[in-house]
């Protein structure tokens, strides 16, 4: 008999004992499969094709089997599910953006903006920065719920070969009637504002003065365009990237509302501005 057709290997652990003859090349596929982690305990998070299911009876999910039972179909939404797996799979509470891209280029399925795409998942809260200046991150509930139910609460649907937009882009009568200017106590004059990300920080900031804790992007369209200087809905998101990263908004039912650390930044400008004059 050939040494390669009389290998055994022995499998034990909680729950599972196996002993079986195998060929030197077969055993091989089965150990680079388990690997071993840094303390020499099994690990199986690596897949390998030809093994037989019975081998590998607590086999663990991939990054694309959470990506196709969950239904994700946008980059934002498989960077939430990718977010699911390295939390359930793998046991990380956060992670960073490298890691996600890694695992896209295993799968092949490397998305060309990135950093976009994550800035759109952060927008729908399906993760949270929980430390900008290392790039932490971590799937929050809402994420989670979203990968377990398919994503349904969000995806736009056809019926009638019509599509469904996601969100009103419609202004409340509240939001209408506010008058505005470009003057607000604490805070610096906003046509001195010199990005239109700190611009929309500003009139969440004045709409929160005035009885008005969230706004949508064609709210901020509009009380934008009272002030002559429009910040149009359709780059919204982008101008609102930043604002999201560094915790400065939420998004909420009814749009977006600013938040203390917003605030506190916002104060800080006006301090600065009034320094400088």
């Amino acid at each position: 008999m050939k040494i390669d057709e009389n290998v055994k290997i022995t499998i034990e652990g909680e729950g599972l004992s196996l002993i079986k003859q195998t060929t030197l090349q077969k055993a091989g596929q089965i150990i680079s499969f388990l690997g071993y982690n840094k303390n020499g305990a099994v690990s199986s998070t690596e897949s390998i094709s030809g093994i037989d299911a019975p081998l590998l009876p607590n086999k663990r999910l991939q990054p694309k089997d959470i990506i196709v039972g969950s239904n994700a179909k946008t980059y934002a939404q498989k960077i939430t599910a990718l977010a699911m797996y390295l939390k359930e799979q793998l046991g990380q509470n956060v992670f960073t953006p490298q890691e996600l891209k890694i695992l896209f280029k295993k799968m092949g399925d490397e998305p060309k903006n990135f950093t976009r795409d994550l800035n759109t998942a952060l927008e729908f809260q399906y993760v949270f920065c929980v430390d900008s200046i290392t790039e932490q991150y971590e799937l929050t509930h809402k994420g989670t719920e979203e990968v377990r139910g398919g994503f349904t609460g969000i995806v736009a649907k056809k019926n009638s070969g019509i599509k469904k937009t996601v969100g009103s882009k419609s202004v409340r009568d509240e939001v209408n009637v506010i008058e505005i200017v470009g003057a607000l106590d604490e805070f610096p004059d906003y046509h001195k504002l010199t990005t239109k990300g700190d611009k929309i920080l500003w009139l969440l900031a004045y709409a929160d003065k005035k009885g008005v804790n969230a706004l949508s992007s064609a709210e901020i369209d509009l009380l934008s365009s009272k002030l002559r200087n429009r910040i149009e809905s359709g780059g919204f998101t982008a101008l609102n990237a930043k604002n999201i990263k560094n915790s400065f908004v939420i998004r909420t039912a009814t749009g977006f509302q600013i938040q203390k650390r917003g605030l506190d930044y916002l104060k800080k400008l006006g301090i600065e501005t009034k320094n400088n004059n």
